[in-house]
């Protein structure tokens, strides 16, 4: 924890979190090159892998990478690149996800999650209704046209 997060939560009693992910089609968050194109300057429509990517795959579940969600909400994330597991745990909730698996580990008990998490570009993305809602947050999704938000707020 951060200190300024530390100042929020144990001095000031803050401890809402909001996260906010903008949604791209599989198609075009595909075709983005990784994080090493560091930034947007060069592909100002697109993300870059690395930074608060999201997409929708072909079957409508909507994925944000794993680590941007469970440490946006507050939660330790560790990464097993040997196993392709990562771990999001804090001292009450543990979910373990592995790359190409839809069954998830949360506190010790295995849970089908729907769609399988996936790696990309050196990413683990996960479902992001399923582990939003296993670390107690809700999740609320916008679209119009072609773009698409996803707001994810933990009391």
């Amino acid at each position: 924890m951060s200190s300024f997060d530390k100042l929020l939560k144990e001095q000031l009693r803050i401890t809402e979190k909001y996260l906010y992910f903008y949604i791209w089609s599989e198609s075009d968050l595909d075709g983005v090159p990784g994080a090493e194109a560091e930034g947007t300057e060069a592909y100002p429509a697109y993300p870059a892998y690395g930074y608060n990517a999201a997409y929708i795959s072909g079957n409508n579940t909507a994925y944000v990478q794993g680590k941007e969600l469970g440490e946006g909400l507050g939660y330790k994330v560790a990464w097993d690149a040997g196993t392709k597991t990562m771990t999001i745990a804090s001292s009450q909730t543990e979910i373990v996800l592995q790359a190409g698996s839809a069954t998830a580990r949360v506190n010790g008990t295995d849970r089908s999650i729907g769609a399988p998490a996936v790696l990309k570009k050196d990413s683990l993305y996960v479902p992001v209704r399923f582990v939003a809602e296993q670390l107690g947050a809700k999740v609320k999704t916008e679209g119009e046209d072609s773009l698409y938000s996803i707001e994810i707020y933990k009391p």
